[in-house]
């Protein structure tokens, strides 16, 4: 087994040099001398690099317009302020017209119903039930006092709950069937 590992050495060892091409010196290439994959790649980074140019162009282009839309014209932000304005003055109307509602439906609570009206009052609060949207379903409804009433009672406090707990619109539903109820 050795001789035939060493006839295999000795026979390669005899063999003539295998010659190495030799590497001419580097030139410069002109693009139609490349390789058709140099080419395609060459081809390919020129157009990432228009694409990129152009993307820049553009961001460039509009980082520039919303400086031109602030420059309104100062009728437009008067007319934006003036909006503004009148929107701010409904609202405060309308809070000051609920204030007054409930005013009005608390002074006629006491007159109507004096100390029961007040019990009823502190039983809702302890129980919870109030807030903007129960007060403003309230305010809708006729006698809203006679209802408040009737829902601060102890035996009524759950019925109160329940319908607190309500959506808006399914809370005034409910108040006005009650209305007629706790009117009897």
């Amino acid at each position: 087994m050795e001789d035939t590992a060493t006839t295999q050495i000795d026979a390669e060892l005899n063999q003539e040099p295998i010659e190495t091409p030799k590497e001419e010196p580097k030139q410069e290439n002109s693009y139609n001398e490349l390789p058709d994959w140099a080419r395609r790649r060459m081809g390919e980074l020129a157009a990432e690099k228009n694409a990129a140019k152009q993307k820049l162009e553009e961001l460039q282009a509009k980082a520039q317009q919303p400086e031109q839309n602030y420059a309104q014209p100062q009728e437009n932000i008067q007319e934006l302020a003036m909006t503004y304005a009148k929107q701010i003055a409904e609202q405060q109307v309308q809070q000051q017209s609920f204030v007054a509602k409930m005013t009005e439906i608390e002074k006629n609570a006491k007159e109507e119903f004096g100390d029961v009206y007040d019990k009823s009052v502190t039983n809702l609060q302890l129980a919870g039930v109030g807030g903007q949207e129960f007060l403003q379903a309230l305010a809708a409804i006729p006698s809203p006092e006679k209802v408040i009433t009737f829902l601060g009672k102890s035996e009524n406090i759950n019925e109160a709950i329940r319908i607190a707990n309500l959506s808006p619109l399914q809370m005034g539903v409910e108040l006005t069937k009650l209305s007629s109820k706790a009117t009897k």
